[in-house]
């Protein structure tokens, strides 16, 4: 399989998990991409576009997912540790590995 169809399957597979089509697939193959490999190509809408690893992502990810963890924080008044549990709990390591490993599981993924 080249890359297009496996990047191309997967991200139908997604979209069909979440509910959601994407626009622009290639956000979604690059949020998929987590390989080592770098970048490869992509063809999306018959434009051909590079996937960097998903580290540029993943960072816009943390910082949109705190912004809102924020919001609520601040909204229901709590304490500062409290922010600290909500947020490690949340966009912590352990549970963002724990989601992705799910969600890898349900996509099939390698």
């Amino acid at each position: 399989m080249d890359i297009t169809a496996h990047y191309t399957a997967r991200v139908t597979q997604c979209e069909a998990l979440i509910a959601y089509i994407f626009n622009e697939k290639s956000l979604c193959a690059e949020a998929l991409h987590a390989g080592a490999d770098g970048i490869v190509s992509f063809v999306d809408n018959g434009f051909t576009r590079r996937l960097r690893k998903n580290n540029y992502l993943a960072i816009y990810g943390d910082i949109a997912a705190s912004e809102i963890l924020c919001r609520l924080w601040h909204q229901r008044s709590l304490s500062k540790g409290q922010w600290t549990e909500i947020r490690n709990a949340v966009v912590g390591n352990a549970n963002l590995a724990e989601v992705g490993f799910v969600w890898s599981q349900r996509l099939h993924c390698d």
